[in-house]
């Protein structure tokens, strides 16, 4: 699978858009429930059990030591892509966060390439709220499957949770379950398809 954004930047992985695939290729009867697949971090494992579609993720791991951006301390996370990831202390309003977001995405040291941004808030020991803006789209997502992971990631380090997380956005809900060693990894959600369309790959040779 390779992923590419709106702005036709390559992406090592999206989850969400490994899961998106997957269903599709399920629907169209390519695959079976339980199939695996190689995408720009390595080999991803998936299922498909009802509406719900699992990838099991790479171990994530801390990229640097903790950095303060724009104001804004935290670490950054590679979970199949890069994320900085910084907790939420205050209240903010969303128009607020996505500014923030462009100027830390932005930062020189995270130059040519840029970052994904993560801000992240501990709900309970099994619910941590997860915003993410996204380079490539430039923009605050209504979800991000390896921004959530790459969040509870940090915030495990800091918090205590259950190895089973419900991590919320705007978007919906995505279960995360892992180990104590973070060896067995995976992200799970309801996959809708919500349309179909064909690309005539003459216009692009």
């Amino acid at each position: 699978m390779d992923y590419y954004n709106s702005d036709g930047t390559w992406e090592t992985f999206c989850a969400n858009g490994a899961r998106c695939a997957v269903k599709l290729l399920y629907e169209k009867k390519y695959i079976n429930e339980k199939s695996s697949f190689v995408s720009g971090d390595g080999i991803h494992e998936a299922i498909i059990k009802d509406k719900q579609v699992s990838i099991k993720m790479k171990t994530p791991k801390f990229i640097s030591d903790k950095i303060i951006i724009k104001g804004h301390e935290g670490y950054v996370v590679d979970s199949g892509a890069m994320h900085f990831c910084t907790r939420i202390n205050k209240i903010y309003k969303m128009k607020n966060l996505e500014e923030i977001g462009k100027k830390i995405r932005n930062s020189k040291i995270f130059q040519p390439k840029g970052v994904n941004v993560n801000f992240f808030k501990k709900i309970n020991n099994s619910t941590l709220e997860v915003i993410t803006y996204e380079k490539g789209v430039e923009r605050l997502m209504l979800s991000c499957g390896s921004g959530s992971l790459a969040a509870l990631f940090y915030a495990s380090k800091d918090f205590n949770f259950n190895y089973e997380v419900d991590c919320t956005s705007k978007g919906g809900n995505l279960k995360i379950s892992y180990d104590k060693d973070w060896k067995n990894v995976w992200i799970s959600g309801e996959t809708v398809l919500l349309f179909e369309s064909v690309v005539n790959l003459k216009h692009f040779i």
